[in-house]
């Protein structure tokens, strides 16, 4: 009702942070009586680890894994690996670099296979140490939903992260994008609110909440959710990305061209360059769609994951032969569900071809 309840005033030296974080966290708990520590002791530190060395570069970790571009996961890697060396025991900086391997190649040419790995691999190891931390239980279950394609063991991880800090943020995003994918759409939505509500400032959550209404054909809502997220990141490059996906599924080819132009300037060549090589093609540009094709080959060279992006700049040069045969080799790199398709407005024509319901069920995905 707006009347004080409490306040208190500490008085103590800067490198005594962690002992103030649990002083006032006790206090808070104290007088107002709520547990504010999911799992934990009210003697416990909130940071996880005692040393402020690891715990500033965790905190600068996060900073860069929240920006969302190779080169900043890559930089975020580099901070966490190095929190690790000052406090072996801290189990969130763990949890940060397996979050930054399972989400990497979304964003830069890395084979899925090993960040897959490399992010179980740390996810388990912060569980070893702290068995009970929501950061890990969501690592696992995005790595499920992403590269395992078991969407059940992925959605019982994220319940499992939700229930153990119902406030993370990111356990919410990556469980409504889930719930988004099987078509799930007003638990989806719900999820993501409370993502948005519990951290306000991520572009990341506002472009997932985005896609989920392009998935739904409400473009309009998709674009507001995307201006938003704009708002708060003006380079935000998946924020550019998408739109550009929106206004191609309007069959607004120049607006499409000149965000996808703008997020292929923003981050190089990164998954998702096949969007813009497809209205390359589907306006008729075929030369610059062919150049497309060649930058993607030279990178599935290097062994990178870009199958399903010279997949689908065939389907916009007309060559569906081309175009399945490019899916089958996702499928068999597991390098993405290809479930989703069924929701995505830019592969409704493909999904009505008879070979398209063959391929799940080649690598039992029908069910």
């Amino acid at each position: 009702d707006g009347f004080h309840l409490w306040s208190d005033t500490f008085d103590r030296k800067a490198e005594d942070v962690f002992a103030i974080q649990t002083e006032v966290a006790q206090r808070v708990q104290e007088v107002l009586k709520v547990k504010l520590l999911a799992g934990g002791s009210p003697d416990a530190t909130l940071a996880g680890t005692e040393n402020l060395e690891a715990y500033d570069l965790y905190l600068r970790g996060r900073e860069f894994w929240n920006k969302r571009t190779g080169a900043n996961i890559e930089r975020a890697v580099g901070l966490f690996q190095q929190a690790t060396e000052k406090d072996p025991k801290f189990a969130l900086a763990y949890a940060g670099l397996a979050a930054c391997y399972a989400i990497l190649p979304n964003y830069a040419y890395v084979r899925g296979r090993d960040a897959a790995s490399k992010a179980r691999a740390a996810a388990f190891h912060a569980l070893q140490l702290e068995s009970n931390l929501a950061e890990a239980h969501a690592v696992l279950g995005f790595v499920k939903s992403r590269f395992d394609w078991d969407r059940g063991g992925a959605e019982k991880a994220y319940q499992k992260a939700i229930s153990l800090n119902p406030n993370y943020a990111t356990a919410r995003h990556w469980y409504g994008a889930l719930m988004g994918w099987e078509g799930r759409f007003e638990e989806s939505m719900a999820e993501l609110r409370q993502a948005q509500a519990l951290d306000p400032l991520s572009a990341v959550i506002r472009v997932v909440s985005g896609q989920m209404y392009y998935f739904q054909r409400k473009f309009e809502q998709s674009l507001t959710e995307i201006g938003k997220a704009l708002e708060i990141a003006p380079d935000f490059s998946a924020a550019h990305h998408l739109r550009g996906k929106v206004y191609l599924a309007q069959r607004k080819a120049p607006e499409a061209i000149r965000d996808l132009e703008k997020f292929r300037a923003l981050v190089g060549t990164a998954p998702g360059l096949g969007d813009l090589g497809h209205v390359y093609a589907i306006v008729g540009r075929t030369d610059d769609a062919r150049q497309v094709l060649r930058q993607l080959s030279d990178a599935l060279e290097q062994g990178t994951s870009v199958s399903f992006d010279i997949a689908f700049v065939h389907l916009g040069l007309g060559d569906k032969e081309q175009t399945f045969s490019w899916l089958e080799r996702v499928a068999e790199a597991r390098e993405q569900d290809l479930r989703t398709l069924k929701i995505d407005p830019l592969w409704a024509d493909l999904i009505k071809d008879p070979r398209y319901a063959a391929l799940l069920k080649k690598f039992d995905l029908d069910k």
